[in-house]
This record gives structure tokens, C-alpha cells and sequence, in this order.
């Protein structure tokens, strides 16, 4: 109960000195005739301080959150590419790719954006449909892609072409085309 308390206590403060800010704002605006001219700017002055105060407060929770997720995020996508490397060069155990495939998936439900999430259905959908190898590869470079900028890699195919992402482990690329 009194955790619950401490944690409204700064809302209620803000609540408070938005409603006074507020106001004050409608105050001076109502009787802008009457308001000296100092009252008004401070006025004024005041809400546009706490208005920056709290969208610098919102910046800086949104980039520790991000921070906080990427931190949580950035080993799976790793084991991600290490697992596909292994599939390319044939050295996973039998079961190795479905064990990690149901771990990413618990992960991905939790820590990845929506467009990463959106990928990974789209890719797996096309590894178990009838795509031909091609689609299917170039459907894991698009996931690749958007890894990267969830990482903070947000890099366009006029930085790297379609299919070199691919071609750092699929030796035969052009073959498969």
C-alpha cells in the first residue's frame, strides 16, 4: 500500500501544478487587460517550462525503455545469426533449430517491436509454405534488415544492396536466384 502511494505522490504533484499552470494560463487569458504585464509573462513563461520539462521527462523514459529492451534483445538476435550460420554450414544437432526457435519466439512475444514480430511469422510462414529457396532467403534478409534497425543498424539497400546481407553466409547466392 505504501508502495502504491510513493508511486502516485509525483502524479498527483504533477496533476496539481498542470491544473494551477493551467489555470493561470486561463486566468491571464481571460482578463488579459487586467493582468499586468510581468503576472502574464511569468504566467506564461511558467507553463511553457513545465511543458518542456515534461516532454524532456517522456524523452528520456522512451530512451531508457528502448535501451532496456535492445539490452534484452541484442543476445537473442545474436544467438538468432549464430543458429542461421550453423544451418548454412550444416553444424546444428538434430532438434537444435526448434529448440531455438521456441526460445526466440518466448522472447520475441515480449522484448521485440511489431514489425520484427511481423517478419519472423512472415519468414517462418514461407520456410514451411511451398516458397521456392530464393523467396525464402530473401524473406530472411528483410528480417535481417530489420534487425539491424531495431539495433540502431537503419541502414537502406542503397547503403547495401539486396542480397549482400545474405551473401555474408550463403556462398552460392547467385545460384540460388
Amino acid at each position: 500500500m505504501l508502495e502504491k502511494l510513493k508511486s502516485a505522490v509525483p502524479m498527483v504533484i504533477a496533476l496539481v501544478l498542470i491544473v494551477v499552470a493551467g489555470s493561470g494560463v486561463v486566468y491571464v487569458l481571460l482578463h488579459i487587460d487586467e493582468v499586468p504585464p510581468a503576472m502574464g509573462a511569468a504566467v506564461i513563461v511558467g507553463t511553457a517550462g513545465l511543458l518542456g520539462y515534461r516532454y524532456q521527462a517522456k524523452l528520456a523514459y522512451d530512451k531508457f525503455v528502448n535501451e532496456q529492451r535492445r539490452e534484452r534483445i541484442a543476445p537473442v538476435y545474436d544467438k538468432l545469426i549464430e543458429v542461421l550460420y550453423g544451418a548454412a554450414e550444416g553444424n546444428l544437432a538434430e532438434g537444435e533449430f526448434e529448440q531455438f526457435f521456441r526460445e526466440f519466439s518466448r522472447t520475441l512475444l515480449l522484448w521485440a517491436p511489431s514489425d520484427v514480430v511481423a517478419l519472423v511469422v512472415d519468414w517462418r510462414e514461407s520456410i514451411s509454405e511451398d516458397d521456392t529457396p530464393a523467396v525464402s532467403l530473401f524473406r530472411l534478409e528483410s528480417l535481417i534488415r530489420i534487425i539491424r534497425k531495431d539495433l540502431g543498424q537503419d541502414h537502406s539497400e542503397a547503403d547495401i544492396p539486396r542480397g549482400n546481407l545474405l551473401r555474408l553466409f550463403v556462398n552460392d547466392l547467385d545460384e540460388v536466384e
